[in-house]
């Protein structure tokens, strides 16, 4: 096996007389140099045609054809051509083959791992293609303010809600005619703005905007109040109600505490309702976990402006109460004074 850099062709004036019998033929390739002739580089291309000697094959280099150029003359005559490199392997050279075999084991698995990456690339897409082509349910039931269960529901509901309360196109041109278009678009950006203000104060107060008032007592401690009743009374309701509202009025009301207010309201409403009969329960004390005598103070100071709110220049919530759906409340009289027995602490 031979390996060169420029083209070459053996001899065609070589006899098959000189080729050897076939038991003479060796593992060996023996070419002679000088039985060969190469191309000028500075002439054109000619028809070669290459002989390939038979193993063992012996030529000899005085059978040179006088028409052709030997390598000496040529090497001798061109600047332009290049030494012959040649290189030869023996047929039982194991490690020139075993090093070939590798070389292209090595390119056949880089073959088959390029092979492997389009199809998994292949893959890929046709799951993609596949999946967008299907429906993907987003409904599950990991975060309960999504309400799964009722999801589609709610948006089918408010896809038609969006059709009835949606607002009108013109409706400043036929409705709300003191602004216009600008106007509404400074409105809406001052209103941003507000909104991120208030969103900045929420968060300073930790979104603790209200304090306890007498409100969050009053309406257990009135159902306490009412004992087993099952239909309870407004009236008891509505009247301590009243008499909590009308101690909002008074500045020095603030030194007690909201329980304590709600708890003094429902006995004073039920002192006003039947002034002969004891306010407090053994029921309301389990509840309102206040005695009669800790509620002295605060029952007397909520007891004046009951007794004289007719007199008042605030008339506001007298007149609130004095309505009908609040049963007249405010119309009730109130006793001029609260006996001191009723203070008494209930035996258990």
């Amino acid at each position: 096996m031979k390996k060169g850099s420029s083209t070459f062709s053996y001899n065609k004036s070589i006899s098959k007389n000189f080729l050897p019998s076939p038991h003479n033929t060796k593992s060996r390739t023996d070419v002679s140099c000088k039985d060969t002739f190469f191309q000028r580089a500075d002439q054109p291309a000619k028809n070669i045609t290459a002989l390939t000697a038979p193993s063992g094959m012996d030529v000899s280099p005085s059978k040179s054809d006088p028409g052709s150029v030997s390598l000496d003359e040529s090497m001798s005559t061109s600047d332009s051509l290049r030494s012959l490199e040649f290189e030869y392997i023996d047929n039982y050279d194991d490690l020139a083959v075993n090093s070939i075999e590798r070389k292209a084991c090595s390119s056949l698995s880089l073959s088959d791992h390029e092979g492997k990456a389009g199809d998994n690339r292949e893959r890929e897409i046709r799951v993609a293609m596949e999946t967008s082509d299907r429906v993907v349910g987003i409904d599950n039931g990991r975060d309960p303010q999504l309400c799964a269960t009722i999801a589609c529901d709610i948006y089918k509901n408010l896809r038609a809600s969006e059709r009835e309360k949606r607002p009108c196109r013109d409706y400043l041109e036929r409705v709300q005619t003191d602004i216009n278009a600008s106007m509404r678009a400074i409105l809406i950006d001052w209103l941003v703005e507000v909104l991120q203000m208030e969103s900045a104060v929420l968060n300073y107060l930790k979104f603790e905007m209200t304090a306890l008032t007498a409100r969050c007592f009053l309406r257990r401690f009135v159902r306490a109040a009412q004992g087993t009743n099952e239909v309870p009374s407004m009236q008891l309701e509505y009247l301590a109600s009243y008499v909590t509202e009308l101690s909002l009025l008074e500045y020095s009301m603030l030194c007690y505490a909201p329980s304590l207010i709600a708890a003094s309201a429902t006995f004073l409403a039920k002192f006003i309702l039947n002034p002969s009969k004891r306010p407090w329960t053994l029921t309301l004390m389990h509840y309102t976990l206040y005695k009669p005598s800790d509620m002295c103070d605060c029952v007397k100071a909520m007891h004046r402006p009951c007794f004289y709110n007719y007199n008042s220049s605030l008339p506001a919530i007298r007149e609130k109460y004095s309505q009908h759906k609040y049963k007249f409340v405010a119309k009730k009289k109130c006793p001029s004074s609260i006996p001191q027995e009723f203070f008494c602490d209930l035996n258990n």
